[in-house]
């Protein structure tokens, strides 16, 4: 239904601006979404991701107006996890020395870096005062891709510290058994499991423009979380900050 919804928006604003528009633009948009993609005890981590598209804009009188158009917007987050397990040494506990203490916990630890694309559409209400523009709307998007890179690693510190080997009575065939001391893995999947199809939120930005040249800077507010699934991290809806450029071509109503 929401698909519905937006061609018909969209739809109406295009009619409206061709049949009654003082001043209807169309144009290229491009820029950088500013994305929140870790934070730790050393800070916050951001990263740029691409943002652009086709921009349509309907000057309703001489400071009111519309901006909207079809973007595609690559978002980013990370989500991190880590799980502890009991060692499995087949006995050979037993070979120990009486009285020694020893960790035969494993730890594994795995960080996802995901990204995920959005074919998305703005309805915004712009206020023009000479050469600055104000602006303020709704957003929605629709995930059309998405990428998740896992780096996985597991840690045996018994393993690490102790040759098990010297404690082997069948002469290895259980310490073959038993996991390396440090391992690690990066995989890469094109899985949409456990994410947000859709995004929705606010968007509120600011720019100048010099004839048909564009410079803006917008923050989104987004009320839908990026997964559906719980994972430990944060699951919070996507806020960044963007800036973009534009360059239009503006048609004027002959009737006037």
């Amino acid at each position: 239904m929401n698909t519905y919804i937006n061609a018909f928006a969209l739809s109406a604003f295009l009619m409206v601006s061709a049949s009654y528009g003082q001043d209807f633009s169309i144009g290229l948009d491009l820029g950088s979404n500013l994305m929140t993609v870790e934070r730790d005890q050393l800070g916050t981590a951001y990263k740029p991701t691409f943002n652009g598209g086709g921009l349509v804009t309907y000057q309703w009188t001489e400071h009111v107006g519309i901006r909207s158009g079809i973007y595609y917007s690559q978002k980013m987050h990370t989500i991190t996890q880590l799980d502890t397990g009991l060692l499995n040494l087949f006995g050979l506990e037993s070979q120990l020395p009486e009285g020694v203490q020893v960790d035969l916990k494993t730890y594994s630890f795995q960080k996802s870096r995901i990204t995920q694309h959005y074919i998305e559409l703005p309805l915004l209400a712009s206020y023009s005062l000479d050469w600055f523009n104000a602006y303020f709307g709704p957003y929605l998007g629709r995930m059309v891709h998405a990428r998740q890179t896992t780096f996985s690693s597991t840690t045996v510190p018994f393993l690490q510290a102790v040759d098990v080997s010297a404690l082997d009575p069948t002469g290895g065939v259980f310490t073959a058994l038993l996991p390396p001391p440090y391992s690690e893995e990066i995989t890469e999947t094109t899985s949409k499991k456990g994410l947000t199809n859709w995004q929705f939120g606010l968007k509120a930005g600011m720019g100048i423009e010099v004839k048909n040249i564009g410079v803006n800077l917008f923050y989104n507010y987004g009320f839908l979380k990026h997964r559906t699934s719980v994972q430990t991290g944060p699951n919070k809806p996507y806020s960044y900050f963007q800036a973009s450029i534009n360059y239009k071509f503006s048609f004027r109503n002959k009737t006037e």
